[in-house]
């Protein structure tokens, strides 16, 4: 009788002790889940005021912290018309001028695209729906720059698809012209 009430005893400690695993691994998973990487190293700058409250919540869509960036490597979100998919590659070279940036000469920056979306995104403004491809660009920046450099600035994107020369520009109406006029229609018969 004793030796069962101690085998009833630990067979109720493996049974606990296995709950209690189990429950420490869900801690441990969703502690997980509450950590946040940023795809940049830097200095947090502006904080979410939701991300702040005991009971925020946050939609995917929405920015949780605006990060400026300690490396000289700065990454630009660019929007590419649809038309123009089939002429941009990751890899390709490029250059970006930043709009807000005080400086008279505006020099652009050398870049590379680093990654292009796989779909069109679609969003709505006053001026109807825009569709694009979100386009990640990656440049380097002076440490001069660097300091003026904020999350959110207009930045603007030349990427290189084709090489033409300004002849090239200037004769295409022309050119487009004569192929037209050279290759009428014949009249059909018609009887």
């Amino acid at each position: 009788d004793y030796l069962h009430s101690i085998q009833k005893k630990l067979q109720d400690s493996e049974n606990d002790l296995s709950i209690l695993n189990a429950e420490l691994q869900i801690i441990g998973l969703q502690r997980s889940e509450n950590i946040v990487h940023s795809p940049v190293e830097g200095v947090i700058y502006n904080v979410n005021k939701n991300a702040m409250t005991i009971g925020g919540v946050i939609s995917p869509t929405e920015m949780l912290f605006e990060i400026k960036p300690v490396d000289k490597h700065i990454r630009a979100e660019v929007k590419i018309n649809p038309k123009y998919r089939d002429q941009i590659f990751v890899g390709e070279k490029t250059t970006i001028s930043i709009e807000s940036i005080v400086n008279s000469r505006r020099q652009p920056y050398p870049a590379i695209i680093e990654s292009i979306s796989p779909d069109i995104i679609e969003s709505k403004d006053n001026a109807g729906l825009k569709e694009y491809y979100k386009v990640m660009v990656e440049f380097y920046v002076s440490d001069s720059a660097l300091s003026n450099i904020k999350p959110g600035m207009i930045v603007d994107a030349n990427i290189i698809t084709g090489k033409h020369t300004i002849l090239d520009y200037l004769m295409s109406p022309i050119a487009k012209t004569f192929k037209g006029a050279l290759s009428e229609p014949l009249p059909s018969d018609h009887r």
